[in-house]
């Protein structure tokens, strides 16, 4: 009875181990995966050519249309939605029905916003894209009549002027927020980061918006976004 015993407690001792060995290599891969299959977020980092119709997609690298590209005129400042189209990746021209979030042509990213494609040249957890913007503004001139009591005059003529101004926009990558670059928009986001946040609340008189711009680096660099690098799969625009 006791070698019988003794066979049974050998045997299963040895199957024990050899259950620990194979979980320990599926350990080892699984942690293995878990850092080969994303990479840091930053300006050296290369999506999948594609058209992406949300944030969701451009977190998970994973464009819903797949190697496809917009088709779109160039000298034209908008794009309008509803008469876009698109080449999917067997080169056939399709109607382009999605919502459109960004896009992906060689390696270069455009965000869309403000019914344009805007290239990113920052890349992080705060993303950023120049923005050219028509400014309108009215002010109210008087009319004079030319007798009457000095000072005198008729009723005010709106007059309407026009500028364009070039401002810096970003896109925080963990809300999702899109907002134009000044020390207001940006104090909600960095004050996620206590230490960072000591210094950016002594900026005083940043009418420029100059003094906000260093700390979209910094905060990029101390509060690090991965994304997924391996392969994917989708509809490449033949659904």
């Amino acid at each position: 009875m006791n070698l019988l015993f003794k066979k049974f407690v050998i045997k299963n001792s040895c199957f024990m181990r050899f259950l620990i060995f194979i979980l320990f290599c599926f350990h080892l891969e699984t942690r293995a995966q878990n850092v080969f299959d994303s990479a840091v977020f930053d300006n050296n980092f290369i999506f999948n050519n594609g058209i992406y119709t949300s944030l969701e997609e451009l977190k998970y690298n994973s464009p819903r249309y797949l190697e496809c590209e917009l088709e779109i005129d160039k000298n034209k400042g908008e794009i309008t939605l509803d008469k876009l189209y698109f080449i999917n990746s067997r080169k056939t021209r399709l109607k382009y029905e999605s919502p459109l979030y960004a896009t992906v042509v060689d390696g270069h990213l455009s965000l869309f916003y403000s019914k344009q494609l805007n290239s990113v040249f920052l890349k992080g957890s705060l993303s950023t894209f120049i923005l050219q913007e028509v400014v309108t503004t009215t002010h109210y001139q008087q009319n004079t009549i030319g007798y009457g009591s000095p000072g005198y005059g008729g009723p005010s003529t709106p007059v309407t002027t026009s500028h364009v101004e070039i401002n810096i926009y970003y896109l925080d990558f963990q809300t999702g927020m899109v907002a134009k670059v000044d020390k207001d928009n940006l104090e909600p986001i960095i004050m996620r980061d206590a230490t960072l946040y000591e210094n950016f609340k002594k900026i005083k008189g940043d009418s420029n918006h100059k003094k906000s711009y260093p700390f979209i680096s910094q905060y990029n660099a101390r509060n690090l976004v991965y994304i997924k690098i391996s392969p994917v799969q989708n509809i490449n625009g033949d659904e």
